[in-house]
């Protein structure tokens, strides 16, 4: 029997990734590591935050059928293994995927629950991007995309309006029924 398994959706820096280390760390959830063509980050570590591929390595990766979906944003692919789905064990998985790939998913395995992080300030997000990227095209691009991932909120399971950072998980305890940290 599958467990169940918790996508998290959202825009940039929303705070996917505070809450997903949130869930690992205190509520004994396991992280599910996706796959990407793009350039890792200072802070990344390859296998822990991403398993980090070329883009020659990504493409050959879906001729040959590895992933069980895949998308293309930001000038880079992004993709879940087929393997991630066909796993035992008795924690629940969390993962973070674009809003349109957790919308395919849902259609194909049973045993999800989407959540979409919606901003509740957007100018934050706006100057949080500022913050990390001192590119203005970049910028613009990941501003753009992320009124495209708020466009599918409306078909999530559930959507928490948040700060972002910690204010997210105690805005979902009930629909993800935490209990008290480990």
């Amino acid at each position: 029997m599958n467990r169940q398994i918790l996508i998290i959706s959202g825009p940039s820096h929303v705070g996917k990734n505070t809450m997903i280390n949130e869930l690992v760390d205190k509520f004994g959830y396991e992280s599910i590591v996706t796959y990407t063509s793009r350039i890792p980050r200072e802070e990344e570590i390859n296998g822990v935050d991403y398993h980090f591929l070329s883009k020659t390595e990504f493409q050959s990766l879906i001729k040959e059928g590895f992933f069980v979906d895949w998308d293309y944003t930001l000038e880079n692919y992004y993709g879940i293994s087929n393997i991630t789905f066909n796993f035992t064990g008795e924690k629940p998985k969390v993962i973070h995927v674009l809003a349109r790939m957790a919308l395919r998913l849902k259609q194909k395995f049973t045993n999800l629950k989407l959540l979409f992080l919606y901003p509740e300030n957007v100018d934050e997000i706006e100057n949080r991007l500022k913050t990390r990227f001192h590119n203005q095209e970049i910028v613009r691009q990941r501003i753009q995309h992320g009124k495209e991932e708020i466009t599918h909120s409306s078909m999530f399971d559930y959507i928490v309006k948040t700060k972002g950072g910690l204010e997210a998980i105690e805005l979902s305890k009930d629909y993800l029924s935490l209990r008290e940290p480990l």
